[in-house]
């Protein structure tokens, strides 16, 4: 949500939430309003059935600076928090075929991937389910069931597949939706969260391998190459002089002894 300044606050400090900007958030304002309100045991003033003078104007004056500048124009005539009420209403409350339009053409083209996470998916969607009901148009919960999980991408088809399942044998409802999509989502994001950790341990790991033989990173004595290399030349070259040896003892002469002083 878009964050605004000090001033642009209701003015009472029980509560805050933001001030009436138009058609857009008309919805949103008239139901904290109506909260706020009740709250400080004003909402009779806005029914007409409060008697109470002072607290007439005081629901008047609370709604009258709980709006916009550009807003005010609609107030400047109300006398009582009734007539303002009406008067925001009437302006602000667009119950009309585009309206509906609108907000259902929003609500059918959600998706998850437009959102930075699956409550804030969650969110927009019983948000524009809200504004639809706030404006006649109600939509069945076994319909947000559906758009919540048509709203999503295709690696989610086995959920989707076991929620299917689970609806043959009791009602599908979009509370049951919501908590297996959040449940669904921290499974997601654990599971990223420990190959991530499982990488960056086996990075930090290898990096602490020293080989002995040739002092070079990520190996043991056992794998290097250097080492390899350097041991099979030097067997070979053993094995060469042992060959040699082997022959200088070696001969096909024979010379008997006769046991004279010198043989010839």
């Amino acid at each position: 949500m878009a964050t605004t300044s000090e001033n642009e606050r209701t003015p009472h400090a029980t509560f805050s939430f933001d001030k009436l900007d138009g058609v857009n958030d008309y919805l949103n304002w008239k139901f904290c309003m109506r909260h706020a309100l009740i709250m400080e045991g004003l909402w009779s003033a806005v029914e007409g059935t409060e008697t109470d003078t002072t607290k007439i104007q005081r629901a008047l004056a609370r709604i009258c600076l709980s709006v916009k500048p550009h807003c005010m124009q609609h107030l400047r005539t109300a006398d009582t928090a009734k007539k303002a009420w009406s008067n925001l209403q009437q302006i602000f409350e667009d119950k009309g075929l585009y309206r509906r339009v609108v907000l259902l053409r929003q609500l059918h083209r959600a998706s998850y991937t437009d959102y930075s996470s699956m409550q804030q998916y969650i969110e927009a969607v019983t948000t524009l389910v809200q504004k639809l009901d706030d404006i006649g148009r109600t939509t069945e919960d076994a319909e947000v069931a559906e758009l919540l999980l048509s709203g999503l991408p295709q690696e989610y088809d086995v959920l989707v597949s076991s929620l299917e399942a689970a609806s043959l044998t009791k009602t599908l409802t979009s509370e049951m939706v919501r908590a297996r999509l959040l449940q669904e989502e921290f499974r997601r994001t654990t599971i990223d969260s420990d190959k991530a950790n499982a990488a960056l341990f086996t990075k930090t790991t290898s990096k602490k391998i020293i080989c002995s033989y040739c002092k070079k990173p990520n190996h043991h004595k056992s794998k290097c190459f250097k080492f390899k290399r350097d041991k099979k030349n030097s067997d070979s070259v053993q094995h060469g002089l042992t060959v040699s040896a082997l022959a200088a003892y070696s001969s096909e002469d024979w010379i008997v002894d006769s046991g004279c002083t010198n043989s010839m």
